[in-house]
């Protein structure tokens, strides 16, 4: 792989804090919004843009590969929905101190305690 010029560390110094501070802003406001809102928003956020990134041709591959027997269709569905999980997880994740886990009607349902002991 070749070594970075100086420039390319310079200017990645400088714009990974602004990447930073653009993502926890970002998660701040996700915060102030109420879980459903949030989720509702990454997923529909992730689902429309995920698939233009340029990862997805790896996905894409990878699940052509895994299940060849699936039409073009049903694989860019499944690539829209891996998004949109993505995103309604990153979206959920400024609300995990406030989720009760163990309450009914939980929004998480917890399976295996029964193997904790």
């Amino acid at each position: 792989m070749a070594e970075r010029t100086v420039w390319q560390r310079r200017l990645t110094r400088i714009v990974q804090p602004i990447e930073a501070a653009l993502v926890h802003g970002l998660l701040a406001l996700l915060r102030l919004i109420p879980v459903q809102a949030a989720s509702a928003i990454g997923g529909a956020v992730a689902r429309t843009i995920g698939p233009l990134i340029g990862v997805t041709r790896r996905a894409r591959k990878n699940l052509l590969n895994a299940f060849p027997e699936k039409s073009p269709d049903e694989i860019e569905t499944i690539i829209r929905d891996m998004w949109e999980n993505l995103g309604r997880v990153v979206a959920e994740y400024p609300h995990l101190s406030r989720m009760k886990v163990f309450t009914p009607n939980s929004r998480v349902e917890v399976l295996g305690t029964e193997h904790i002991d």
